[in-house]
C-alpha cells in the first residue's frame, strides 16, 4: 500500500515539476530580469509545496481522483517534453546560420505540429484539483500559441529561418509570437543589410525579396492630408489601416515599390497607422513599424508624427511644442535640422530602421567586468573581451595579474590583495602588444564583510559609456552635419527610386500612383533644399550644402511643375536623372583622423553583492563547484540544470562564466548525477 502510494505521489510530482519548469521556471528566469538561482529557488519551492500537499493528502491517495491526477500530470509532462523536444530538434537544424532543405523543414515541422496536437487535445477531468488544472490550462495555451506560430510560417526554410528561431520562445511564453518581417536568409551569403528602397535610381536592388511592408515616405499635413511609399511583397495589394479599419489601399508594383494618397485627410485626433500587404494567394502580412500621427484640431495646431518598431528608437518626423515627455525624441545633433524646419517641413521622409549614419553614436567598450569574487585574500576577476586579447586587472591601481582572453570571449583573473571592507574600484585593461593600455573600464563595487563572496552585474547592461577616447576626426558640429546631410539626400535617392520603379519595364502606373511618387519627391527635395549647416561647422561643408540645397531647389520648382498626367510625369523623370545625379557629388572628405591621446577609458555600472552567483575559475569543474557551495560534489546536477543554457559540455565549463547557484540544492540531486552515469552522458 505505501509503495503504491509513493509511486502515485512520485508521478504527480513528477508531471507538475516539468510543467514548472517548462512554462514558469524557464520564462521568469527570461523575462524577471532576476538571477537565476532565484528563478530556481522560487520553482523550487513549487514543487516542494506541491509534494507537501501531495503528502498530506497520502491517506486519500489511493482514491480515483488521486490516480487519475496522477496520470494526467504524468501524461501532460511527457506530452510537453515531447514538444520541447520536437522544437528543438527544428531549431537545431537552422543552428549556425544554417539553412536545411525544404523537405527537411517540412518534416521536422510535421513532428512539432503532431506534438503539439497531443499536447491541446488533453482534456481536464472536472475532479482534478486547481492548482494542476491551472498547470495543464497553461500548457494547451501554450501548444495553440505555437500552433497558430507555426502555421503562419512560410514553407520555405530560408524564408522561415528568423522565425523557427523564436519558436522556443513562443512554446515558452516568453515571445508573443507577434508578427515580425520575414527576410530569408541564403545559406552561405552575405546577410543583406540595407533595404532596397534605400538604393538609388538605377540600382537593382529591387529585385531582392521583400518581407513585411515597411514605410519608406511618410508625409503628413496638419489638416490631415498624407502621402506614404514605401516596400512591400510585389504584385499585392496593400491597404493602410488607421486604428484597425481600412483607410486607403493601392496596387504594389512588379519592384515591390508602393505610393499611396489619402483620399480624405485624417480627422483630428491620434491615429495608428500599419500597413499590410495581401499576396496572390491570399496571404497577408502586416508592417511590424507602426506610423503614430496626431492631426490638430484646427490648422493652426501641432502636427506629431513618427513612426516606431519594436527594439528600436522611433523616428520622429514632426514633433508639436508641447509634445508629451515620453514622445520627445532624444535627438542627436544629427537629427536636429529635419526636426526644427517649422510647419513647413512638419513631412519628411521617414528612413528605412538602421539606414542613417549616426556620427553622434557613442563609444562603446569592448571590455566588461562581470564579477569579482573573493576567497580570504584572494580575489578573481571575471569578465568578456575579445577573443585573444591580453587583459589585465588592478583594484585601486595595485595590479592583480593577466591573462589571455578565451576563445569564447570570457576571462578570469586571480590574485592575493588584501581589501578592507568598503568601496574599491576594479580597473580592466586590454593590452596593446607593447603592454600598453588600449581599452580600460572601471568598475566600482562594495567588499562585503564575509570572507567569502561575490560582486556581480545584476542584469545584463548597455556597453559603459565612454569618459574619454581617441580624438575626434572632425569638430562635432561637422559630424553631425554631414550624418544629417548625407540622410537627406540618401532620401531623395530613395524617393526618385520609388517613383522610376513605376515606370519600370515600360509599365503605366494609376494616376494616384504616379501623383504620390511625385510628392515623395517633392518632400525629399523640400527637406534637401532647407538644410542649413551650424555655425561650428567647417566653412567648405558649408559652402558644399548650400550649393546642393540651392540646386535642390531648383530641381524641385521643375518636379511640382510637372501637370498631373501619368505620361507627363514619366517624360519627367527621364529628363530628371542627370540633375538628380548633381545632387549626390562626393562631399568634402572629412581631416585625417588623429592619433589617440591615450587609451579609450569607460565607467561601468557599480557591481553588487550576489548570493546566487560564482565565477568559473580557471581548473573548475561542476564537481568541485558544488563541493564548495554544497559539501558534496555528487550535487552538481542543481547548478547544471540551473545554467542549462551556458553549458555545452558539462564535463568542459569554460573560465570566466558566471553561473547563478541555487540556496539549496536539488534533493534528487544525487538520483540524476546517478541516472546520468548510467545513461553514459
Amino acid at each position: 500500500m505505501k509503495n503504491n502510494k509513493a509511486g502515485l505521489l512520485a508521478l504527480i510530482v513528477l508531471g507538475i515539476a516539468s510543467l514548472l519548469m517548462i512554462f514558469f521556471v524557464l520564462p521568469r528566469i527570461s523575462n524577471d530580469g532576476k538571477p537565476i538561482g532565484d528563478a530556481i529557488n522560487e520553482a523550487g519551492n513549487a514543487v516542494k509545496n506541491s509534494v507537501e500537499m501531495g503528502a498530506d493528502k497520502a491517506g486519500d491517495i489511493l482514491s480515483d481522483a488521486a490516480e487519475e491526477t496522477a496520470n494526467i500530470a504524468d501524461k501532460v509532462g511527457r506530452r510537453a517534453a515531447s514538444a520541447t523536444q520536437s522544437i528543438k530538434d527544428l531549431s537545431g537544424l537552422f543552428a549556425d546560420n544554417k539553412v536545411p532543405s525544404d523537405a527537411d523543414f517540412a518534416a521536422a515541422r510535421k513532428k512539432v505540429e503532431a506534438s503539439l496536437k497531443e499536447l491541446t487535445n488533453i482534456d481536464i477531468p472536472e475532479s482534478l484539483d486547481e492548482t494542476t488544472s491551472r498547470l495543464i490550462t497553461t500548457a494547451r495555451a501554450a501548444a495553440e500559441r505555437t500552433t497558430a506560430f507555426l502555421r503562419g510560417l512560410p514553407d520555405s526554410a530560408a524564408a522561415a529561418a528568423a522565425q523557427v528561431r523564436r519558436l522556443a520562445g513562443v512554446f515558452a511564453g516568453t515571445d508573443d509570437g507577434a508578427p515580425r518581417p520575414v527576410q530569408p536568409v541564403a545559406p552561405s551569403a552575405p546577410t543583406q543589410t540595407q533595404a532596397p528602397a534605400q538604393t538609388p535610381a538605377g540600382g537593382n536592388a529591387a529585385q531582392a525579396t521583400i518581407g513585411a511592408p515597411t514605410f519608406d515616405v511618410l508625409r503628413v499635413e496638419p489638416d490631415g492630408s498624407a502621402v506614404i511609399a514605401g516596400k512591400a511583397q510585389p504584385g499585392g495589394k496593400l491597404e493602410i489601416l488607421s486604428n484597425g479599419k481600412v483607410i486607403a489601399e493601392t496596387k504594389i508594383d512588379g519592384s515591390g515599390d508602393f505610393a499611396a494618397v489619402f483620399d480624405n485627410p485624417l480627422p483630428p485626433g491620434d491615429h495608428q497607422l500599419v500597413l499590410r500587404s495581401t499576396d496572390a494567394n491570399g496571404k497577408a502580412t502586416q508592417s511590424e513599424e507602426v506610423a503614430t500621427v496626431s492631426v490638430p484640431q484646427n490648422k493652426s495646431g501641432e502636427l506629431l508624427a513618427m513612426v516606431s518598431k519594436p527594439g528600436e528608437a522611433s523616428r520622429v518626423l514632426a514633433m508639436p511644442d508641447a509634445a508629451p515627455a515620453a514622445l520627445q525624441p532624444q535627438a542627436t545633433a544629427a537629427q536636429q535640422p529635419a526636426a526644427t524646419t517649422g510647419n513647413s517641413a512638419n513631412a519628411a521622409t521617414a528612413p528605412v530602421a538602421g539606414s542613417a549614419p549616426s556620427a553622434a553614436a557613442p563609444l562603446t567598450s569592448s571590455v566588461q567586468v562581470t564579477a569579482v569574487e573573493f576567497e580570504g585574500s584572494k580575489i578573481f576577476v571575471a569578465g568578456s573581451a575579445p577573443a585573444g586579447s591580453t587583459v589585465r586587472a588592478l583594484v585601486d591601481e595595485t595590479e592583480i595579474g593577466k591573462t589571455a582572453t578565451e576563445a569564447s570571449g570570457h576571462f578570469v583573473i586571480e590574485g592575493n590583495v588584501e581589501l578592507a571592507v568598503g568601496s574599491h574600484i576594479v580597473t580592466v585593461e586590454e593590452l596593446n602588444a607593447d603592454g600598453t593600455a588600449k581599452v580600460r573600464v572601471r568598475v566600482p563595487f562594495e567588499r562585503p564583510q564575509t570572507d567569502q563572496a561575490t560582486v556581480a552585474m545584476q542584469a545584463p547592461s548597455a556597453s559603459p559609456a565612454a569618459t574619454t577616447s581617441a580624438a575626434p576626426s572632425e569638430n562635432q558640429s561637422t559630424a553631425s552635419d554631414r550624418a544629417a546631410f548625407e540622410k537627406l539626400r540618401d532620401d531623395v535617392a530613395k524617393a526618385f527610386g520609388i517613383l522610376s520603379n513605376l515606370y519600370r519595364d515600360q509599365a503605366t502606373p494609376a494616376l494616384d500612383q504616379a501623383i504620390a511618387g511625385r510628392s515623395a519627391v517633392v518632400i525629399a527635395l523640400k527637406s534637401l533644399s532647407e538644410f542649413r549647416t551650424a555655425a561650428a561647422t567647417e566653412p567648405a561643408f558649408t559652402a558644399f550644402v548650400g550649393d546642393i540645397a540651392a540646386k535642390a531647389r531648383q530641381v524641385q520648382a521643375t518636379v511640382e511643375a510637372w501637370p498631373n498626367d501619368v505620361a507627363a510625369i514619366g517624360k519627367g523623370i527621364a529628363a530628371l536623372a542627370s540633375r538628380l545625379a548633381e545632387l549626390h557629388i562626393t562631399a568634402p572628405a572629412a581631416p585625417a583622423p588623429q592619433a589617440p591621446a591615450g587609451p579609450q577609458t569607460f565607467e561601468q555600472a557599480p557591481l553588487a553583492e550576489s548570493q546566487n552567483s560564482v565565477i568559473i575559475r580557471r581548473g573548475d569543474t561542476l564537481w568541485q563547484i558544488s563541493r564548495r557551495v554544497y559539501g558534496q560534489g555528487v550535487r552538481y546536477t542543481t547548478i547544471y540544470l540551473a545554467n542549462e543554457d551556458q553549458i555545452k559540455n558539462p564535463d568542459l565549463i569554460e573560465p570566466g562564466q558566471i553561473f547563478g547557484v541555487p540556496k539549496e540544492a536539488l534533493p534528487n540531486a544525487e538520483e540524476l548525477h546517478r541516472k546520468r552515469l548510467k545513461s553514459g552522458s
